[in-house]
This record gives structure tokens, C-alpha cells and sequence, in this order.
């Protein structure tokens, strides 16, 4: 069975980094029951703008005005007086990002940490509107005494090159 109905569609759009956008349009859309309608968006190579593709073509393009901003990058490294049943904590940190999509990455001596070792959360929009990103690598206390260095590497569109920032055991207080 074939149906052409003429309605009005609503959309509720939201992009990460972007309000939600409510787009009306007045469309008549032809397809069988139970057809799936789909709506396929890309993004260029900056990342700022978004075009969506729905029904028979109609594109929709957003535009953000706000310029990317890139993050900032803290590294809290755990305390000198660890005891021996304590496990050490190192936190890094992404702040001040726009648009979201940092990647946070840990070494240990110059090798990729397993992810098991480490936990990054999922971004999180701040008031301003811009991102922070945690990340918290733990480790036994002798292999943090070992001396390695632990780095953290961040990486986002608003960079040219990842940023990263590394700790040792008698580099802190």
C-alpha cells in the first residue's frame, strides 16, 4: 500500500556543542507503510558545520557561530605519602573546550596504558558552554615509585598538535 500524505513536520535536533533546534516545516512526504525515513548528517573537516540529508534530499544545514576553542590540560599527580596498601591516583584533566570530542590518553614510560588501568568520563558541558573531560589513571604504589613517567595526552579538533603533560614520582609535593 502506497500512501502520500501531506503534514506538517516538527524536528527536535540536538547536536553535541549545540541547543537544541526545533525546525517546522510544511512537506509532503510519499512512502509505503512502514517505511523507515532516514536522516543521514555529516560534518566537514573543521567540525563546524553539519548538513542533513532527509526524504527525497532535502538538506538542512547548521551553522555554529561560536569559535573553537581549544582545552587547557591539568595534571593532578597523587600524594608522596602513599602507604604501602594505598594505590596512586593520577587525574588529567581537559578544560575550556569547544566543540566537544577531546580524547584523553595515558602512557606509562613511554608505553600506551591498557584501558583497564585507566577510566575517562563522558564530557561534560559547562556553563560558559564549553567541555571539561576527566581522566583517572591508578596504579600500585611500587610502579608508581618505579620512576616511570606517567603522561597524559589530549587531543581535539581546535589543536594542531596533541597536547600532553607528564609526571613522576619525586617530580611533586
Amino acid at each position: 500500500m502506497i500512501c502520500k500524505i501531506a503534514f506538517l513536520m516538527a524536528f527536535m535536533i540536538t547536536f553535541s556543542g549545540l541547543e537544541a533546534l526545533v525546525l517546522t516545516q510544511e512537506k509532503t512526504l510519499t512512502s509505503t507503510l512502514r517505511q523507515n525515513v532516514q536522516i543521514k548528517c555529516t560534518t566537514d573537516n573543521s567540525g563546524y558545520i553539519i548538513s542533513c540529508y532527509f526524504g527525497g534530499g532535502t538538506k538542512l544545514t547548521v551553522t555554529d557561530a561560536r569559535p573553537p576553542s581549544p582545552p587547557e590540560l591539568v595534571l593532578l599527580a597523587p600524594s608522596q605519602a602513599l602507604s604501602s596498601g594505598d594505590r596512586a591516583t593520577v587525574v588529567c584533566l581537559a578544560q575550556g573546550f569547544y566543540p566537544d570530542g577531546a580524547t584523553l590518553s595515558w602512557s606509562e614510560g613511554g608505553k600506551d596504558v591498557a584501558g583497564t588501568d585507566f577510566q575517562t568520563g563522558q564530557s561534560q558541558r559547562q556553563s560558559d558552554g564549553t567541555f571539561s573531560l576527566s581522566s583517572v589513571l591508578t596504579v600500585q604504589p611500587q610502579r608508581w615509585r618505579s620512576g616511570h613517567t606517567y603522561t597524559c595526552q589530549l587531543s581535539h579538533s581546535a589543536l594542531s598538535r596533541p597536547l600532553s603533560k607528564s609526571v613522576a614520582h619525586g617530580q611533586c609535593s
